[in-house]
């Protein structure tokens, strides 16, 4: 399908409201990690010239990985704002990791913020089960 039939497709359907508000968080985490990876990186390379040198490689090391995931996080939440369907999936992937974490999390701590992300975590992996439809 063109380009141009695919965006009219898009702009033609009704985007949910969270997941417009999900994939702007997403697309603000994503620019945070690349702004701070970015520092990270320059930073390390300012390492290397001083007495902290031996913690320059793990820091460019830490930094790039916040590059990338800030990168992906970008591209994700550019395919959740316009409804592709792999970037459905991976939201759902994501939720369902995380969701595995938070009941590990629980498992230890059982707090109150564990319980609520917990309930959270529940709640957006059923709300993007409801939305499918919305996405191509």
């Amino acid at each position: 399908m063109p380009l141009v039939c695919r965006q009219r497709l898009v702009l033609n359907k009704m985007r949910p409201i969270i997941v417009s508000i999900l994939a702007i968080l997403i697309v603000l985490v994503g620019l945070l990690f690349i702004v701070i990876g970015i520092i990270g990186l320059i930073g390390s390379a300012a390492l290397f010239y001083s007495q902290f040198q031996n913690i320059a490689p793990l820091t460019a090391v830490f930094s790039a990985i916040l590059l990338v995931v800030g990168l992906i996080l970008l591209v994700s939440g550019l395919g959740l704002w316009r409804l592709q369907l792999w970037a459905w999936a991976l939201a759902l992937i994501v939720v369902i990791f995380s969701l595995i974490g938070e009941v590990g999390r629980y498992a230890v701590e059982r707090g109150t913020f564990s319980t609520f992300s917990f309930i959270l975590e529940v709640v957006l992996l059923i709300y993007l089960l409801a939305v499918r439809k919305h996405f191509t």
